[in-house]
């Protein structure tokens, strides 16, 4: 297994790197001094380290004989067993293994570690027992592998005597491991290759910053283009301009406006053909940049598989959970977008949607709820859909619950249509369930909404299709190219704003009488359907400009509804790089420049149609923004840029500290808002330095994020002060960042 992410990866060779060689020169230590207690403590704290990591990282096996050789550690260090040499030498076999497993993550070169063999020798160690010989090295060699039913003998052979404390744990470890284990009867012999790793591999890997970077400088190239084909016109017109001044000079004049005209007629030609030969360039040069980018969707499809399973077997019910689509390419930056939308939906399809086998029988259907997770890439569209056979929405309830969350009014309710109540779903804080069905899954009113807003910053459409009792189909579509957005540039009053393009179906040049109003709104009638508008100036004051005689509107089709949207004037169309916007402001997607040089706020079309108050985006400087700083306090340099990543990407400003000593120090400093911290740590602990804090009567929230996760070490955090607990183990990164923002609020 190959660690997927390139930042990661390189900070987990690092770091295990340096965590192995610590274990090796302790082994090698403690064989010549074995009654040296304060080593033997270090090399548990850097066994413990790398296990971290190692689970953190999804690097399992290393993981798993990490956790055996602490084991075999801890129990010296507690006086079960005592140091010997076939402990030693069962350690360093299995510190061999570990490395090169480690290696195999980073490289992806396969490893062939037996991983089965070697927990079977440790927990024979462990246990003061040897294993009866076998021919099986760390490095497994399918050819000399023993009988299968001898390395079951031997390990049945482990449990004829009573055991230290942990036996119970590690042979469920163990039996686990056998269940996994099957090796073919016969299977062929691996085949070596005699060249070098390097050189079997027409690739390069390529930074994703680097790609990035490419990428606005695609889109700084076709803003050259365009502004170059903005001067052609210019020159096409002075050239124009010329031989009109020319018809009217006299033959008998000097040659000089001759000699102009040509020269004008030159530069035209060299303009011209420069730019259709930029043009070719950019384009070609942005084909090649966005194709580097493109990985299947199954790179991000695969991780839900296990996150289904595990919601299912959490709440009781079979799902069969099928993939469709998966070799479809699409651009790395939109797998990354998509993964929390995708995740939100198939939580609550699992939570809410289908329902428990005993419901489904009674309800006459098969006991396995039916879920499926569909991609399709048609011209330059992504259609993704999350389809499930369950309950369905029942109108009726998410009505009543969105009037008792004060999300809307009665009044308001009686009103709306059908497909407006199934948008009452995605409103933040929206939940049909009570306080006591909330759990870990959902319940919090937070993720429907995450899956509208990023959908919409990507000026993606959003659909929903539900039947009461026969289940619900979630579909959003997406441009497959987003590194340059199709705008439409638009006047209000003196003001110039773009309009992502996408949404707009017609524009139409109307008269001030065909304007009317229809239960209380502004109203056009457009082949035969009555579509209610609003003025762009009533949107975003000031100012308010005068409605005139002949005015545009743009008719826009927006969750599947069309609305009218009336500008002063459209001024052009362009495809534009979009930059990130300066303002807080959900109704804007960001800035562009235009070709003469101004900035130009890009609007977000359905934030801004469905706001029930005006928006002011002036000035365009940004205001003041209250920001969030948060303490992280982790020893591993690999899990404490994940997290950091984490916490910056959902909006934080993070202080690092490596143990709870520098912890205490960095909150003298400074004022935080919350503190993420591991509990293993050198120094200070995670659990002192909370108890710390909490001796000092400082009420500052704490979230404790560690390996242990037994009861009593959860129990242990707790009493110490802390807010919250979660392990690293089943370790996900929304139910962190919902933790965090529930106790900050």
């Amino acid at each position: 297994m190959m660690i997927e992410d390139e930042e990661l990866r390189s900070l987990y060779q690092v770091a295990s790197a340096e965590h192995l060689a610590k274990l090796e020169a302790g082994l090698l230590f403690l064989e010549n001094h074995p009654q040296d207690k304060g080593k033997l403590e270090a090399l548990l704290r850097t066994a413990h380290s790398l296990k971290g990591d190692s689970r953190m990282l999804g690097v399992k096996e290393a993981e798993t004989l990490t956790h055996h050789l602490e084991e075999i550690l801890s129990a010296v260090n507690k006086g079960s067993i005592a140091f010997s040499d076939p402990i030693f030498k069962t350690l360093f076999t299995a510190l061999d293994g570990i490395k090169q497993i480690a290696q195999e993550a980073v490289t992806g070169i396969p490893s062939h570690v037996s991983v089965f063999h070697l927990v079977a020798e440790m927990m024979a160690v462990l246990q003061d027992q040897s294993l009866p010989p076998s021919p099986l090295p760390a490095s497994f060699d399918s050819q000399s592998h023993a009988p299968f039913e001898d390395d079951l003998e031997a390990l049945f052979a482990l449990t004829e005597k009573p055991t230290v404390e942990t036996s119970g744990e590690h042979l469920d470890d163990l039996l686990a491991l056998i269940q996994e284990t099957t090796p073919p009867a016969s299977p062929p012999a691996p085949k070596v290759s005699t060249l070098e790793p390097e050189l079997q591999s027409d690739s390069i890997r390529i930074p994703a910053a680097k790609l990035d970077e490419l990428l606005q400088y695609v889109g700084e190239l076709t803003m050259t283009q365009q502004r170059l084909s903005k001067q052609l016109e210019l020159v096409n017109e002075v050239t124009i301009l010329w031989e009109q001044v020319n018809r009217n000079l006299s033959p008998l004049n000097d040659t000089f406006p001759v000699q102009v005209g040509e020269l004008l007629a030159h530069l035209h030609r060299n303009l011209e053909n420069d730019t259709s030969r930029l043009q070719t360039i950019s384009e070609q040069l942005a084909t090649d940049v966005r194709n580097l980018q493109l990985l299947p969707l199954s790179t991000v499809f695969n991780l839900f598989p296990r996150i289904v399973r595990d919601i299912a077997k959490s709440q009781g019910k079979e799902v069969d959970f099928t993939i469709l689509g998966g070799d479809y390419l699409v651009d790395r930056s939109i797998l990354e977008a998509i993964k929390t939308p995708l995740s939100h939906l198939l939580r609550n399809a699992v939570d809410h949607g289908l329902e428990t086998p005993g419901e489904r029988i009674e309800a006459g259907k098969i006991p396995q709820g039916q879920l499926q997770l569909k991609g399709m890439v048609q011209g330059n569209q992504i259609t993704i859909e999350v389809t499930d056979d369950g309950r369905g929405l029942n109108l009726e309830k998410i009505g009543a619950s969105a009037v008792q969350k004060g999300l809307v009014t009665p009044a308001e309710l009686s009103m709306m249509r059908e497909e407006e109540i199934k948008q009452l779903i995605f409103y933040h804080g929206f939940s049909t369930k009570t306080e006591t069905e909330i759990s870990e899954i959902s319940g919090r009113g937070v993720g429907l909404d995450v899956v509208k807003d990023t959908i919409e910053k990507m000026q993606g459409e959003l659909k929903v299709t539900s039947h009461l009792g026969l289940g619900c189909t979630f579909r959003f579509t997406l441009r497959t190219n987003r590194s340059l957005v199709p705008i439409l540039v638009v006047k209000n009053g003196d003001d110039t704003y773009a309009l992502p393009s996408d949404y707009l179906v017609i524009s139409l040049l109307i008269n001030r009488s065909d304007i009317f109003f229809w239960q209380g709104q502004p109203t056009i009638l457009w082949e035969g359907q009555m579509v209610p508008v609003r003025f762009l100036a009533d949107l975003l004051p000031p100012p308010h400009p005068e409605l005139t005689e002949r005015c545009t509107c743009m008719v826009l089709r927006i969750n599947d509804r069309l609305q009218g949207l009336m500008v002063t004037d459209i001024i052009d169309y362009l495809e534009v790089p979009l930059k990130p916007q300066l303002l807080p402001v959900p109704q804007l997607l960001g800035v562009t420049i235009l070709g003469d040089g101004r900035i130009c706020h890009v609007l977000n079309l359905p934030k801004l149609m469905t706001e029930r108050v005006n928006v002011n985006v002036k000035p365009v400087l940004p205001t003041a923004k209250k920001v969030v700083k948060v303490l992280l306090v982790e020893d591993s340099l690999p899990i404490r840029t994940q997290l950091r990543r984490i916490l910056e990407k959902a909006g934080y400003e993070v202080t690092t500290a490596v143990d709870g000593a520098e912890g205490l120090q960095k909150l003298q400093q400074d004022r935080f808002s919350a503190i993420i911290s591991d509990v293993e740590m050198p120094n200070l602990s995670g659990i002192a330095m909370t108890e710390q804090i909490r001796a000092s009567q400082l009420d500052i929230p704490i979230v404790l994020v560690t390996t242990l996760a037994k009861a009593t070490d959860r129990e242990r955090g707790l009493k110490a002060g802390a807010n919250a607990y979660l392990t690293k183990g089943d370790f996900d990164q929304n139910l962190l960042l919902d933790t965090l923002r529930r106790l900050i609020s």
